[in-house]
């Protein structure tokens, strides 16, 4: 496990993020609220794992609170990144508002398939 990093100040809960290697890639944790403060902390735990191996890359945001533009945009490059070293990226676990975020933008057409956490 590669140890947690948290983000300095910001103006909600920080951000949280873990990078964990599974037996065929890597699983991002991320806790939190993913914002224009905190994104470049997503992006990082992103990279991490996209660097680290040749497999796929899952995300597991069922704990996040809030992600503006910010986080969809770092999702969005990570996502692309994956697709162009023809990897596949899955959102895992997803809160009800992550979930609603990605589907009103239709973002979650570039995921495998997204399951809800439950409260």
């Amino acid at each position: 496990m590669v140890p947690q990093i948290q983000s300095p100040k910001s103006s909600g809960p920080p951000l949280r993020c873990s990078v964990d290697t599974l037996a065929d890639g890597h699983l991002v944790v991320a806790e939190g609220e993913i914002d224009i403060a905190t994104a470049p902390l997503f992006a990082d735990a992103l990279d991490r794992a996209i660097a680290g191996s040749s497999g796929p890359v899952v995300i597991d945001l069922a704990e996040i609170a809030f992600m503006d533009a910010a986080g969809l945009r770092v999702l969005s490059a990570a996502a692309a990144d994956l697709a162009g070293r023809g990897r596949p990226v899955e959102i895992r676990r997803a809160s009800p508002l992550v979930r609603r975020v990605l589907d009103i933008t239709c973002l979650s057409q570039f995921f495998l398939p997204t399951t809800e956490a439950k409260d």
